[in-house]
């Protein structure tokens, strides 16, 4: 089991790749100042935690609890890098496309350039690839239930 310090250094490690702020990046224990995500260590598992508002409301919420460190990494910069890629997808997307195609293979990339486990990048590329299948708009109980059946392969159980 890793310390939030060792982790915290490993993290600083694969960012040096992106150049994220380290305000984009999580905070360390409980205390997450400004941050959007902080890690926490409890009864030999890892945890990432979302902060954020929802109706007006502080709002935390788990993103991943696991005990194998590739899926911690990998959860951290699957969620702080779907910015670039979305902000890739608005400069370059071309009207009346299916512009997820940019978001989508943007963020694959980004991740697999990280030097990540592949196993959970080649997951998320499943999940994306059966989105785009999809009809859109699609109805809100499909996206909970597309979830769902994805978010295990994706991050493992929460």
């Amino acid at each position: 089991m890793y310390s939030l310090l060792q982790i915290e250094k490993m993290i600083e490690k694969v960012n040096m790749s992106l150049g994220l702020a380290k305000n984009r990046l999580p905070a360390y224990g409980s205390d997450y100042g400004n941050r959007p995500y902080y890690v926490t260590i409890d009864n030999d598992y890892y945890s990432l935690i979302g902060f954020g508002y929802y109706r007006n409301k502080e709002d935390d919420h788990l993103i991943v609890r696991t005990q194998d460190i590739d899926e911690l990494l990998f959860a951290i910069f699957m969620e702080v890098t779907r910015d670039i890629a979305i902000k890739y997808e608005l400069d370059k997307g071309v009207p009346n496309q299916d512009t997820r195609i940019l978001w989508f293979n943007k963020h694959v990339e980004i991740l697999n350039s990280l030097q990540l486990e592949k196993k959970f990048i080649n997951n998320l590329k499943e999940y994306y690839d059966y989105l785009l299948k999809l009809e859109k708009p699609f109805p809100l109980q499909a996206l909970h239930e597309i979830q769902e059946r994805f978010s295990k392969l994706i991050v493992g159980p929460h």
